[in-house]
């Protein structure tokens, strides 16, 4: 999802406000207070979301009231993003929760133009970040907690309490998001990136124990490698090195 040309950046002194701080933990992401997202389209026109009257002054006052409007769906949120790049001067309009209902307080305040990356920032972050480990945090309440794997869940509440929720995963092969060791905590976590870091692991471990013999171990491509290299070299395969 792009931000809209000519879209205005949200104010850099307000970042601490509205986003979790990048160097918090997961828990503590959690546990950040996020605008509630509609689950349906909005049935406004497009075109009601936008004015050209000026926009109110942000203050404190403001931000705390954004965090505690809806922001608008997520489908919602790509035809706003389309229609606003076909704005012919896109900075100079104000933007309205126009999704709001008619009588809703806020819902005709004209706010700057940095408000559509904001929805489309939190829209994100709910997504990708928060919603991953949220239903880690509940699959580990409600698969572990009952099943006599009390030391389990300790440590995986502690590492939820201390480890970063930005930034990717580190001394494996491949590096991926944070995010991917959510997973872990499902019925799903048996994915290709979880496979290879589970070969990383255990090549620590043979190089640590084992390492007078020689030993390889191959990421999960090698074998569609290999297949491929047999379908495009069938006469000298045996061969050639």
């Amino acid at each position: 999802m792009e931000l809209g040309r000519d879209s205005e950046p949200i104010p850099i002194e307000f970042n601490a406000a509205l986003f979790p701080p990048p160097e918090v933990s997961i828990k503590e992401l959690l546990n950040f207070r996020f605008p509630y997202q509609d689950r349906t389209a909005s049935t406004v026109p497009t075109s009601s979301f936008f004015t050209r009257n000026s926009p109110i002054t942000v203050s404190a006052t403001e931000i705390q009231l954004l965090q505690t409007l809806p922001i608008p769906a997520l489908s919602t949120l790509n035809t706003l993003d389309h229609y606003f790049v076909t704005l012919e001067s896109p900075a100079s309009a104000s933007v309205v929760y126009a999704h709001l209902p008619i009588d809703h307080p806020s819902s005709s305040l004209n706010f700057p133009s940095w408000i559509l990356p904001y929805w489309l920032c939190i829209s994100r972050l709910r997504c990708h970040a928060v919603l991953p480990w949220k239903r880690a945090e509940q699959w580990l309440a409600n698969s572990l907690s009952g099943t006599g794997c009390r030391d389990l869940v300790a440590d995986a509440r502690q590492i939820l309490r201390n480890l970063s929720w930005t930034g990717n995963t580190w001394s494996f092969t491949d590096p991926s998001p944070l995010t991917s060791l959510a997973h872990y905590l499902s019925q799903d976590w048996f994915g290709t990136t979880h496979i290879s870091q589970q070969l990383d692991l255990l090549r620590h471990r043979l190089t640590r124990e084992s390492s007078i013999h020689e030993f390889d171990i191959f990421p999960t491509y090698f074998v569609n490698s290999i297949l491929e290299a047999y379908h495009h070299h069938q006469p000298n395969y045996s061969d050639n090195q």
